[in-house]
């Protein structure tokens, strides 16, 4: 099959998905009421409740997901092209869209209430609390993850450091603007971000901004730690997306997502035209499913994170999403369609990868063993170079190519770095006011707790060098995460008489799969004697289990109370 042929039958294939299912799950399904007022129109005007644009909401969902696509789509072609394909596609429309639309439309019809303030309410705090605990696990572990990663980007291609920082600058331009600007005037900045960030990767060619030298702490002759180059661009990160989370929506955050929003459909749209313009054959195989590489099932799913069916995504959704959504309308397009758009560019990294290689031997070189212990920055630097190589078949130089592109993925990761921030922050708010932790409260109080405990997991991570078996890890916990809270969406489907196949069905599957994957990476790593990942796993298995156990006993109760109600009903 011609890569050519791929393109088309998956624009094909996502546009009637969306344009159908998602009206079908609007509709019957979860019944948006476009007439009724969204959080942000109730509560408007405070620091977190503002009607934003629904393309910075759609961008933000699209560049967050993205990111986490990118680098799980990679890892997962070592399985060959078709299982990737067939899971990015079929999964993102029959699962991750109405998980995300789900998560969204519950939160709606809450007045904007958290994943956790949703779950108390619909199976009770035994429920509530291991999801919690589960969720801000998750997001601990991303952001550092994410953080790391960043750092390690920018220090492998110094020429795209320029872009970054001048999209990081960008809200300093708006600090002296109207709070709400007119649609023309927000294009014009979006526009005038779009060119600096094009011109910031010119300047990356001539002049490179690069940070050499390790940090070494030592105590007389002994070293006590050593951390790696990529430390100087993780701490500015996270300097400045402190500064942007505690800061209003509008001001710090909101210009850089639609800027990136449409960075992401220019690199979308050259990667498809080199695609087009240099017909490269597939090289990969259709399947792998020998050698030294573990079984297709479950690790597939545990690999590609963000390309179908992503757990964070609620917590983003009913966290920052919920809170700026202007009309009930937009929520189809901001949740489904922007997992939609998503699984278009994890496809098309995916053509990349398995066209990117002049021949099979070449693509089973790296491919063709289990990398447990390779570094994970290896694999984010693949999707980078394999990307930029079509972006050069427009007639673009490679190192521009290679620079737009890591300058691209970098601002991707960025924004699902500060969007899991703020989504953190707002989930360590709600525990410090319920669990009344009062010394913990001051100005700022969850952005620095936030912030502060992304630091401390970077610095371990930067220590243990993140790899394959770390990403397993976050992997695992994300999948356990979306199979328990698709069952909680279930049960509110069933508390309110609706259909529940398409929730229920998914959240069997997605549950079957992370339990699965947890009975495999704990005989792995029992045996490999990875202690700290094997009780880490037990325990987030065991939070998941929990909160499921509660789960699917609200869900029967509440059956059980339907069925005696229509058995009550008077007959004709």
């Amino acid at each position: 099959m011609t890569t050519i042929l791929l393109l088309i039958i998956t624009l094909g294939v996502l546009v009637m998905g969306y344009r159908f299912y998602a009206k079908f799950l609007a509709l019957g399904v979860f019944r948006t009421n476009v007439d009724a007022k969204t959080p942000a129109l109730r509560r408007g005007g405070s620091h977190d409740f503002v009607a934003s644009d629904r393309f910075a909401l759609f961008a933000d969902n699209t560049a967050a997901m993205g990111a986490l696509a990118l680098l799980g789509v990679t890892v997962a072609a070592l399985w060959g092209w078709i299982p990737a394909f067939l899971w990015v596609v079929a999964g993102t429309l029959a699962i991750g869209g109405a998980y995300a639309f789900g998560s969204l439309r519950a939160s709606l019809r809450r007045s904007g209430d958290s994943l956790a303030g949703i779950t108390f309410d619909l199976v009770g705090i035994w429920g509530a609390l291991p999801l919690y605990a589960l969720g801000v696990f998750l997001l601990c572990f991303l952001c550092a993850l994410m953080s790391v990663l960043l750092g390690q980007l920018l220090h492998a291609h110094p020429e795209s450091a320029w872009s970054l920082l001048f999209l990081l600058l960008i809200p300093l331009l708006l600090r002296r603007a109207p709070a709400a600007l007119t649609t023309a005037a927000t294009w014009v900045w979006v526009s005038v971000g779009v060119a600096l960030f094009l011109i910031g990767v010119t300047l990356g060619q001539w002049s490179p901004l690069s940070v050499s030298g390790n940090l070494r702490v030592s105590a007389g002759s002994a070293e006590l730690l050593s951390f790696p180059q990529g430390l100087f661009w993780t701490a500015i990160i996270l300097m400045f997306s402190y500064s942007s989370v505690k800061a209003p929506v509008t001001r710090f955050f909101q210009p850089k997502s639609s800027v990136v929003g449409i960075l992401i459909l220019l690199l979308a749209a050259l990667v498809a035209l080199g695609l087009i313009l240099s017909a490269a054959p597939l090289v990969a195989p259709d399947f792998q499913l020998d050698g030294e590489l573990p079984s297709l099932f479950p690790l597939l799913f545990l690999v590609i994170s963000g390309g179908a069916v992503c757990g964070i995504h609620a917590m983003m959704i009913t966290g920052p999403t919920v809170r700026r959504i202007r009309h009930q309308r937009d929520a189809p397009g901001i949740a489904y369609g922007s997992m939609v758009v998503v699984a278009g560019l994890a496809v098309l990294l995916l053509l990349a990868l398995c066209a990117g290689f002049g021949t099979e031997e070449e693509w089973r070189s790296v491919y063709g063993f289990w990398p447990d212990q390779a570094a994970l920055y290896i694999w984010l630097d693949l999707a980078v170079v394999k990307m930029a190589r079509f972006v050069a078949s427009c007639g673009m130089p490679l190192s521009w190519a290679v620079g737009m592109t890591a300058a691209v993925v970098a601002s991707m990761i960025l924004i699902l770095l500060e969007y899991a921030l703020r989504t953190l922050a707002y989930a360590m708010e709600e525990g410090v006011e319920d669990f009344e932790l009062g010394f913990l409260k001051g100005p700022h109080y969850r952005e620095r707790l936030a912030v502060g405990i992304t630091a401390a997991t970077a610095l371990w991570m930067l220590q243990v060098e993140p790899s394959l078996k770390h990403w397993l890890l976050f992997g695992l916990t994300n999948q356990l995460f979306a199979g328990v809270f698709l069952m909680v969406l279930t049960v509110l489907m069933t508390k309110l008489s609706r259909n529940t196949t398409f929730l229920l069905i998914p959240a069997l599957f997605m549950l079957t799969v992370a339990l699965w994957g947890l009975v495999w990476l704990l005989l792995d790593w029992w045996q490999k004697q990875e202690w700290f990942l094997f009780v880490t796993s037990l325990i987030l298995g065991g939070l998941a289990l929990l909160s499921l156990i509660v789960c699917l006993n609200v869900l029967m109760k509440s059956r059980q109370q339907h069925d005696d109600a229509v058995s009550m009903r008077p007959s004709l």
